[in-house]
């Protein structure tokens, strides 16, 4: 194994204190999910900020770094579907609390791990968190990635996406138009919410595996992807072969 993909196969032995932003404009309401998660996760949370409006909410989003957003979708008249488009660009992952019972589906394709329907008991809330600690792929990945451009949202289908290279605790995503999107989400977090039509290849790559031309070996076992868009992207040596079954 070399450097690079034993460093990537490091984790951390503690996680650190989890930080969750709750958008929930009904006070009542508000302090029941804190209570719930407070019981459910004890001092597992570090941070936990509440807020009764979508300024107050991006503004925190924008300052600190958060794990989980808790969402509200009804919020004194904003189109819900929009806010969650632009907290879909955000590192965090996100569970809908939310009385538009009828759009859960619409909610999952932009990557929300949970959509708990409004009236909601405990039990119902804790099998939502359960899903957030759980870290394995859920069943059923996005369909849409969304980008925030200017304080808006940019929405690109899963289908437009060729590859994701990683930037730091950021990420660059390469569409089929040629252009790249910065994202918020880490290579880590891609890799743990996308489907199988993508892998990652390389500690700091993940493909599209139906945009791969071909392969290509190099002395001093260095190997490649050649993707039909003409870009060469390095495969670790311990992917490789894993990687050569899968497109084969």
């Amino acid at each position: 194994m070399d450097h690079n993909d034993l460093v990537d196969g490091l984790m951390d032995i503690q996680a650190a204190p989890l930080r969750i932003l709750s958008l929930e404009d009904e006070p009542i309401v508000a302090d029941r999910i804190e209570r719930i998660c407070r019981k459910i996760l004890g001092d597992q949370i570090g941070n936990y900020t509440k807020c009764e409006t979508v300024g107050v909410a991006l503004q925190e989003a924008s300052s600190g770094s958060y794990d989980l957003f808790l969402l509200d979708l009804n919020l004194h008249g904003s189109d819900g579907f929009e806010l969650l488009k632009i907290y879909a660009s955000y590192a965090a992952q996100t569970i809908v609390i939310s009385a538009y019972n009828d759009r859960a589906v619409e909610a999952f394709d932009y990557g929300v791990i949970d959509f708990v329907a409004k009236p909601f008991d405990e039990e119902r809330l804790k099998q939502a968190l359960d899903r957030f600690e759980d870290r394995t792929k859920p069943e059923h990945g996005p369909k849409y990635l969304s980008f925030r451009t200017a304080g808006r949202a940019f929405v690109a289908s899963l289908e437009q996406v060729v590859f994701i290279m990683g930037a730091d605790k950021y990420s660059e995503v390469r569409l089929n138009d040629g252009s790249t999107r910065l994202h918020d989400k880490s290579l880590n977090q891609f890799e743990a919410i996308l489907p199988g039509s993508f892998e990652r290849i390389h500690k700091s790559y993940i493909v599209r595996l139906d945009a791969i031309e071909r392969f290509e070996t190099q002395p001093g076992s260095r190997y490649f992807v050649i993707l039909k868009s003409g870009d060469r992207l390095p495969v670790g040596r311990t992917r490789y072969k894993s990687l050569r079954e899968k497109y084969l």
